[in-house]
């Protein structure tokens, strides 16, 4: 494993160390893994957000992910610098580049802008990843744990594969089918009749907006919670009465993980800092990523008292490079942290939930009402630029900063009041902070390559066998496995059928599901059958042969 060597433990004084551990072979392997991605997060936001809580007045003002930064990552693409949610996180978990919208796929070849090496024969073949080859191969519970819709882009790579992350129907019905026993976050509109009734055979308990039966919830069986339709709001937005914190959905999805003796893991997504960025609203961003910090300051505590836990920390890319100082800030050197922030200290909503107040409010109670939720005295023209936008709004949260619409109009009018400053709107190429716990001091340093990080938290899980082993065995393409056999893809509406014919036997799949029927009896798989319409080709596990 290139790069990863073992922070030396201080022993004596002047900081003279000794190495504890060999670490050419990578971590010493640890019976659970903690993997909490921070989406869309650049390294300006440890700062802002560290310097806000002294602004704040909180003497303790450090962060918890501080104490564990230990390096850097690189987030690339396999035809790019500047990578999207999918394809980073497809990366992560598993060790293969992606193109733009890639859900745990190898890539097709884009050779005008290819930065790495992509075998065509290879387009479009799911990758196993980290959270199934945990469960499979170790016989590890797992969970995921985030705040945007239950088949977004993280949550989608860590247990489904598509081309597109678009695929929304295809995402969940594989998270469903994929044996995932923990998962709290958003999305409950997602899931479709079809979804609902594989959760249930899974024997899944189902919580629907209702906080209080989530709260109450003391089983050992698996469990999903999804608390709005869609995603759930910002931290500062949240009404606790209604929806959980990050932090207390990583408590809870620990305690319940940990009861399995063979261990966990656990992917915890603080998924709308990447919003924040797309809007380029400071206020958002800022206390996000603090709501995020405590649900790290919950994992590293776990990890701690149990001696058994890695916990690995880390944005999947960039966003907007947002800093302390913009242009026309002058004398900076000479003006304290008030400076920066200005009055943020007042805002009480950000600029999603200021959009819903204000969106009924007559024209003479825009002014009195934003002044009571972020103390700022509107001029004429910040007036004017509200109602401008008034009515006006953006489907794609990507693009809120680059369209007028309301919430646009808002987040400009709250990041104006402070001296906070954005680059962009987008993501951004710069190498992003990696954080790690390890029991035994085994950490990675310097800069590390996404999938360096993948080879890492595969070590760190105790997977014995390379994610291509799992990838030959359970995504094999359905001409190849069924060679010589007669197969119909059949194009039905709802889903994808293969069916196959081997003497005596029907055998019949739908994609995106882990069972397979023989003569019309039903038996489970350890994997969802995929089917990829770019190659009209189904790919499933070598399990159906036993039948």
């Amino acid at each position: 494993m290139k790069r990863i060597i073992l922070i030396a433990a201080i022993i004596a004084s002047f900081a003279s160390c000794q190495r504890t551990h060999d670490m050419s072979e990578g971590p010493r392997p640890t019976k659970n893994v903690i993997l909490m991605v921070a989406d869309g997060t650049c390294n300006g936001v440890l700062a802002l957000s560290k310097w806000y809580k002294h602004y704040e007045g909180d003497k303790d003002f450090e962060l918890n992910v501080s104490d564990h930064v230990c390096g850097m990552m690189s987030s690339t693409m396999s035809n790019g610098i500047l990578s999207c949610s999918a394809a980073a996180m497809s990366t992560i978990m598993t060790g293969m580049p992606q193109r733009p919208g890639n859900v745990s796929i190898y890539p097709a070849p884009d050779p005008a802008r290819d930065i790495i090496e992509v075998d065509p024969a290879n387009a479009y073949q799911p990758l196993a990843t980290i959270m199934e080859a945990s469960r499979i191969e170790k016989g590890r519970s797992t969970g995921m744990v985030f705040t945007v819709e239950i088949n977004h882009a993280t949550p989608a790579a860590c247990a489904s594969h598509t081309p597109s992350r678009g695929d929304k129907k295809a995402i969940v019905r594989q998270i469903a089918s994929n044996g995932v026993d923990v998962i709290f976050g958003g999305g409950a509109a997602e899931l479709d009749e079809t979804t609902k009734e594989i959760i249930a055979k899974n024997g899944v308990t189902l919580i629907e907006k209702d906080v209080d039966a989530f709260r109450k919830y003391d089983g050992d069986g698996a469990v999903w919670a999804l608390f709005e339709d869609g995603e759930l709001p910002y931290d500062i937005d949240r009404d606790p009465a209604v929806t959980p914190s990050l932090a207390e959905m990583t408590s809870k999805a620990i305690d319940i993980l940990s009861k399995d003796k063979d261990g966990f893991f656990l992917m915890v997504e603080g998924s709308k800092m990447d919003y924040a960025g797309h809007a380029n609203e400071p206020n958002a961003l800022i206390t996000e990523f603090l709501a995020f910090d405590k649900a790290v300051g919950v994992a590293m505590d776990f990890a701690k008292k149990d001696g058994n836990t890695t916990v690995i920390v880390v944005p999947d890319h960039g966003n907007s490079s947002i800093t302390a100082g913009k242009y026309g800030f002058k004398g900076y050197t000479n003006k304290g942290i008030d400076s920066i922030y200005v009055g943020m200290k007042n805002y009480k909503a950000t600029y999603q939930k200021l959009a819903k107040i204000l969106e009924n409010k007559k024209t003479a109670e825009i002014r009195p009402t934003f002044r009571e939720w972020t103390g700022i005295d509107l001029t004429d023209k910040e007036m004017q630029s509200l109602k401008d936008a008034a009515g006006k709004k953006e489907s794609d949260y990507m693009q809120v900063a680059n369209s007028v619409n309301f919430e646009s109009a808002i987040a400009k009018i709250l990041a104006s009041h402070t001296n906070i400053g954005f680059a962009s709107s987008g993501h951004t190429s710069e190498d992003v902070f990696l954080a790690i716990y390890h029991p035994k001091g085994d950490l990675p340093h310097g800069i590390l390559t996404n999938t360096e990080v993948n080879e890492y938290i595969c070590a760190a899980s105790g997977l014995t066998k390379p994610l291509s082993d799992l990838t030959e065995k359970h995504f094999r393409r359905h001409d190849k496995l069924f060679e010589g056999l007669e197969y119909q893809i059949i194009k039905d509406k709802d889903a994808p059928k293969l069916k196959v014919k081997s003497g005596d036997k029907e055998i019949l799949m739908e994609a995106w599901k882990a069972e397979v029927s023989v003569n019309g009896e039903i038996h489970r798989l350890q994997t969802p059958s995929v089917y990829i319409k770019n190659n009209d080709s189904f790919y499933v596990s070598e399990e159906i042969l036993n039948f």
